[in-house]
């Protein structure tokens, strides 16, 4: 039955300061080059309906410049990597970080290649490279998969 629901009975994401920290440290390193960044959290379920982030990976990623701005990629074989990881972990993909130039929001192109594909799980999105105020992640837009769709979650219930 879990696995069939995904993350989606997951009320609490429980973050380390220390990993939130090492993750806006990740997405500004990349930003002071003037490149996006992704930056990908794994975790445990503590208990019912709480997820404890345990570990962030930044994975091995190409950045790219185009006419419509910014992008980055992480090919199937790191994925993989990084899968066989985890598993031997004992951890799962709940979060995908990445940064964006300006505002925060889901472009096309995040909901098209997500790295997350959960039921449930997050996609945090930092504006201005990370160099925000991300200690309580009301800077970023929040998004959570619903269906096969990135939903926005408000500021509210970050």
């Amino acid at each position: 039955m879990r696995q069939a629901l995904g993350l989606r009975d997951v009320e609490v994401f429980a973050i380390p300061r220390g990993l939130l920290r090492d993750t806006q440290s990740a997405l500004q390193a990349a930003g002071s080059e003037s490149n996006e960044c992704f930056v990908l959290w794994t975790g445990q379920r503590s208990k019912r309906g709480e997820i404890q982030v345990r570990s962030i990976y930044v994975p091995r990623q190409v950045a790219t410049t185009h006419e419509r701005g910014l992008s980055i990629t992480v090919d199937g074989a790191e994925l993989q990597r990084l899968n066989v990881e985890w598993l031997h972990r004992g951890e799962q993909l709940v979060a995908q970080v990445h940064s964006h130039p300006t505002a925060p929001f889901h472009s096309p192109t995040d909901d098209r290649y997500a790295i997350v594909t959960i039921e449930g799980g997050l996609s945090i999105v930092a504006p201005l490279f990370g160099f925000c105020a991300m200690q309580d992640l009301r800077s970023c837009a929040i998004f959570r998969l619903w269906d096969g769709e990135w939903g926005w979650v408000p500021p509210r219930d970050a």
